[in-house]
């Protein structure tokens, strides 16, 4: 019996004219998984790159190769920590975490023996990479927002076959959220802002909710939607009906030049409300509830995430597309991108920046 093949979507590439590797900041990690002593082995816009952080809590992404011999320094191959500092499993050279040669068996460190690092950014528990396709220093930071009275992150990663600005696209196109999501009463509250690699737009939408049981409820929610170039894209949002604040982070990362993933991450607003409950009670239902809230806001960013990507895994890019009026700023977004991507796609392999 022969076996039934499963059906491929047709090369990224062959679809997308552009480079699957916009210049910017994209998550590596989340923070709290890149421990002290952990070495972590990924395939990151189109190359093998390892991260770790070392015994003061300096975090280094570089490229996976020694400059030596050529040694993958990944996990899987041998590469491993030894206070803080990675160690070639081919011929024992030693880097720390500014990308150095601080020592070999039985000799001096060669001169200019350093790994390619890429520049490091935390910000609100994701561990950012910088990536040029010229192989420049980054003129921007991805931001930071205030903590205080949040929950911490709860998060899931997806995979998808495309160009990671169809997710960035996707919060600026106002039509497809009736027609994809079921939102109704659409409408615009705030015109879209661009100062630099910073887009900012705001909406307001009827949503009805996923949960099983309960999808007759419907609640009004304004959204205050952020984009930092085509690896960032925040949505803070409050629901009126219940008055939860929300932020939801899709931090959109290209693998291999034909799919990204996409960490999705939520958080909510602690309510902080006055109790005549015991102290110790108000405690435990006030964190059941933002436990609960948590979870509720993943399932729905999760389910709404699942319909754009079944479309995403299949679409065909078009360039020039004979917009209509309710399209909205899909335009000037477009114009926005164009900062991310090189003048010619002969440089799409990149180069890693010393940042020394």
């Amino acid at each position: 019996m022969k076996r039934k093949l499963s059906w491929q979507p047709p090369d990224t590439r062959t679809r997308y004219p552009m480079t699957p590797f916009p210049d910017g900041w994209y998550v590596v990690e989340l923070s709290r998984r890149l421990r002290p002593g952990k070495l972590l082995g990924r395939q990151w816009l189109g190359r093998h790159i390892v991260a770790w952080r070392d015994d003061l809590g300096r975090v280094c992404v570089a490229d996976a190769f020694c400059p030596h011999m050529g040694a993958r320094l990944s996990p899987e191959t041998g590469g491993r920590l030894e206070d803080g500092k990675l160690v070639c499993p081919f011929h024992g050279f030693v880097y720390d975490a500014s990308g150095d040669c601080v020592s070999v068996p039985n000799a001096k460190p060669p001169t200019g023996c350093s790994l390619g690092v890429f520049p490091v950014q935390e910000a609100n528990g994701f561990i950012f990479a910088y990536w040029d396709n010229a192989g420049r220093a980054p003129h921007w930071r991805p931001p930071e927002v205030a903590e205080d009275g949040w929950t911490g992150l709860k998060w899931k990663r997806f995979s998808v076959v495309g160009h990671p600005q169809d997710i960035a696209e996707n919060a600026v196109d106002v039509n497809h959220l009736g027609c994809v999501h079921g939102w109704e009463q659409g409408r615009q509250t705030a015109k879209p802002e661009i100062d630099g690699p910073h887009f900012r737009s705001g909406f307001r939408f009827t949503v009805r909710s996923n949960l099983p049981g309960l999808r007759h409820l419907r609640n009004d929610s304004s959204l205050t939607v952020h984009i930092w170039g085509l690896g960032y894209l925040r949505v803070d949002a409050r629901a009126h009906a219940t008055g939860m604040d929300l932020r939801s982070w899709f931090m959109s990362t290209p693998v291999d030049g034909d799919r990204y993933d996409v960490l999705i991450a939520t958080q909510i607003k602690k309510a902080g409300a006055k109790s005549r409950l015991p102290k110790l009670i108000h405690q435990v239902v006030e964190r059941l509830g933002t436990e609960v809230g948590r979870w509720v806001a993943m399932f729905e960013n999760a389910r709404e995430f699942q319909k754009d990507s079944v479309i995403w895994n299949h679409r065909v890019y078009r360039e020039d597309p004979p917009l209509c009026a309710s399209d909205g700023d899909l335009f000037r977004f477009r114009l926005y991108c164009k900062q991310f991507f090189p003048e010619s796609v002969a440089h799409a392999n990149g180069a890693a920046v010393r940042t020394k």
